[in-house]
């Protein structure tokens, strides 16, 4: 998958709509590594959720087996819909690195350490208010972004 125009750096290392800052979190390199992540990332859920061979319902003659056929179709939907949340994570990664805000935390602005981008690179959190939103909320975080949305 080719980058758009607004995932690309400028010559000043930085990104379409973005501007230079002294509190700049991430050098060209940084920002462009991120990026190929989430892009590929990004590639990888698509091509997944196109394929829903899996959903398609099926009957059988016998009963025990359209149970076990009907709970496999529920799993792939459950598969799918995750896959879902995180393809929109990793579309708001995106965004965010186009906006000059990608590896700051999204409650406390405080920067996202190089340790859990590499582990996480969609990460609109911080660990500390990761681990905060997932022991109030046992949501993983996802609570979270409707308050965002409604902030802004």
């Amino acid at each position: 998958m080719t980058s758009s125009p607004a995932h690309r750096v400028n010559d000043h290392g930085i990104f379409p709509g973005q501007k230079r800052t002294d509190s700049s979190i991430m050098n060209t390199c940084d920002i462009a590594r991120y990026t190929a992540i989430l892009q590929h990332k990004e590639s990888e859920l698509l091509f997944k959720l196109r394929r829903r061979e899996d959903l398609a319902p099926v009957s059988s003659p016998d009963s025990i087996e359209e149970v076990q056929l009907a709970e496999v179709r529920e799993l792939e939907i459950d598969s799918l819909d995750r896959r879902a949340c995180l393809l929109q994570e990793v579309e708001d990664a995106l965004s965010r690195i186009s906006d000059g805000s990608y590896g700051l935390c999204r409650l406390c602005d405080a920067k996202i350490k190089p340790a859990r981008l590499n582990a996480v690179a969609w990460a609109p959190l911080c660990i500390d208010c990761q681990e905060h939103a997932e022991r109030n909320q046992g949501t993983n975080g996802r609570f979270l972004y409707d308050a965002f949305d409604d902030a802004a």
